[in-house]
């Protein structure tokens, strides 16, 4: 299970300032506010994550990569219920007896700390063009 913002304008910026990016340290400056993004995302849903056995959020995870954050919950064989509980699942007969009502603790995260995200996005942009402005 993946979560997925997607920003308007975020690759037309990345288009741009790649040309600068490497002499300037944008692919470190964005995957370093990737990192922080999805550490502070995921610290978050870990928190909201229900809990019967502490097993779902104890695979919440934050990656990222210089392009994008990733927030995933759930592993295949040890959680494999992560993606019915955060989306729901109606009921069926042979796998599922139990209507499944959708907890998007993930989602909820993103919505929390949407305003610190923003920040800090901003705030990387922010210190890589002063470095630009400064050379």
């Amino acid at each position: 299970m993946k979560f997925r913002v997607r920003v308007e304008g975020a690759r037309e910026l990345r288009r741009e300032l790649q040309r600068l990016s490497d002499r300037n340290g944008m692919r470190r400056a964005m995957r370093g506010v990737h990192i922080e993004v999805a550490h502070l995302v995921s610290g978050q849903a870990t928190r909201e994550a229900p809990r019967k056995s502490g097993r779902l959020a104890s695979t919440v995870k934050g990656t990222a990569t210089e392009t994008k954050a990733v927030v995933q919950a759930g592993t295949g064989k040890r959680v494999p219920y992560a993606g019915p509980v955060h989306f729901g699942a109606p009921a069926t007969r042979a796998k599922n007896p139990k209507n499944i009502k959708p907890n998007r603790f993930i989602y909820r995260a993103m919505a929390r700390r949407y305003e610190e995200t923003r920040r800090a996005f901003r705030d990387a942009v922010y210190r890589v063009l002063r470095n630009i402005d400064s050379r």
